[in-house]
């Protein structure tokens, strides 16, 4: 729960059983909106933690007039339902310009175009996470020959993340050939996971928000497979 990384707070605030209670509220307080959230999850159903879960949709939304009077269930309800705009690292609504992501490879370099004109947020979010070399060591976990190439996933087993959750930005782009796109488990459920298409892919229009199209690094698109690794990204 000290771990100076806000991603693992998160992660063991959400494992937490009931005897780590106490050290779950503590994280309440801390720095990181999205450990706050995840804690908050955590602690819903708990009589002791009501007065702290109160407190904490206070210092996060200012609100003190409950419409329902009961602390716990608005505190939960304030925590949960907060927009997007929060939900994601604040550094990211810091990077409007970045417009080019490079992914450097086990196989070679990839060079993305983003495109913060029609998917801002996630494009910002990207490039923070670049910023922040949280792509630095992953692998490609999930190579779909003449589908996608997926990675950015911290667990490498397609169900982690980055802590937070990115709103959908559809628009009409289509996915072509070397499409960057952001993977999900439904609606708004977006994070650090992103696949490339190896081919068009219609079926995916409109479904998945289209971040950027690959402008250099086709021979490494093909050439990826299971296990490869991004050794460091950057975003410029």
């Amino acid at each position: 729960m000290n771990d100076p990384d806000g991603r693992v707070r998160g992660a063991a605030a959400g494992a937490a059983i009931e005897p780590l209670f106490p050290e779950v509220r503590k994280l309440l307080v801390d720095p990181d909106p999205n450990v706050i959230q995840e804690a908050a999850g955590v602690l819903a159903n708990h009589s002791g933690s009501k007065d702290a879960l109160a407190k904490a949709a206070e210092r996060l939304t200012g609100a003190r007039d409950k419409p329902t009077g009961d602390p716990e269930r608005d505190a939960l309800a304030a925590l949960l339902s907060l927009p997007p705009t929060i939900r994601v690292p604040p550094d990211a609504r810091a990077l409007p310009n970045a417009h080019t992501l490079r992914l450097r490879t086990s196989k070679g370099e990839l060079v993305i175009d983003l495109r913060p004109d029609v998917a801002p947020l996630t494009s910002s979010a990207l490039a923070a996470l670049a910023k922040k070399n949280f792509f630095n060591s992953l692998t490609f976990h999930r190579v779909v020959p003449d589908f996608v190439v997926q990675g950015g996933d911290p667990r490498g087993d397609g169900d982690g993340g980055p802590g937070w959750a990115l709103p959908d930005e559809h628009s009409p782009l289509r996915f072509l050939r070397g499409t960057l796109g952001i993977a999900t488990n439904g609606p708004e459920t977006g994070g650090s996971q992103f696949f490339l298409c190896h081919s068009p892919q219609p079926h995916l229009d409109g479904r998945y928000t289209v971040a950027g199209q690959l402008k250099a690094g086709d021979d490494v698109l093909d050439a990826l497979q299971p296990g490869d690794t991004i050794i460091e990204a950057t975003a410029e």
